[in-house]
């Protein structure tokens, strides 16, 4: 490269700006039509082809995007562990067509977490807590009568409420966390198919 410097234009502080706004904000319908428009990589030349150009520039990106994403409420560690996957999976595409996948899968996986994070938020505070231990405590075995137990709501208040204030059933939530992480895993981790599975 003829230059350290890279080149960074106003129109590429727009582009970070309204991308870190989606993320943060959790807008996933915005975020879809905003990236489904061909942008360009916005940050300046950071490589000396192509390919090495748009890696650096989608890792930058995980940065922004996981910084956006933690401003939106995303817990740090997870937000931290799947910018290390994604900048992997950046790191191992052969092609500037799965780069780019990558790149768009990335900005929505972040995002739809801060929207579900959101939504979980505008619930009372028993279903919230309930929400939260499940997810901190997923590769566990978990049951339902341990779940209220531990936040201190009755078994049958929690069922009503849960499904009242969320449209699934306590059990059916606890089924997504558990494969939410198994999909995490099997993205980012190098424990074989069995491990996950236990």
């Amino acid at each position: 490269m003829e230059s350290p410097e890279v080149f960074y234009s106003e129109e590429n502080e727009r582009y970070v700006e309204k991308l870190e706004y989606l993320i943060r904000n959790g807008l996933t319908e915005k975020l879809d039509e905003f990236i489904t428009g061909e942008h360009e990589f916005p940050y300046g030349k950071l490589g000396p082809n192509l390919l090495r150009h748009q890696k650096n520039s989608c890792i930058v990106s995980v940065y922004i995007v996981r910084k956006a994403a933690q401003a939106g409420g995303l817990d740090e560690q997870l937000c931290l562990r799947l910018a290390e996957g994604y900048t992997q999976r950046f790191e191992l595409a052969g092609n500037t067509s799965e780069v780019y996948q990558i790149s768009k899968e990335m900005m929505r996986d972040y995002c739809r977490r801060v929207r579900e994070l959101k939504k979980l938020h505008a619930h009372s505070p028993g279903v919230r807590k309930a929400a939260k231990y499940i997810h901190d405590h997923r590769m566990e075995k978990l049951d339902i009568y341990g779940i209220a137990e531990k936040v201190g709501i009755s078994y049958s208040y929690l069922c009503a409420r849960f499904k009242k204030e969320t449209g699934m059933s306590i059990t059916a939530f606890v089924r997504k966390e558990k494969t939410d992480a198994a999909k995490e895993l099997l993205l980012f981790s190098e424990l074989s198919l069995g491990e996950i599975a236990e």
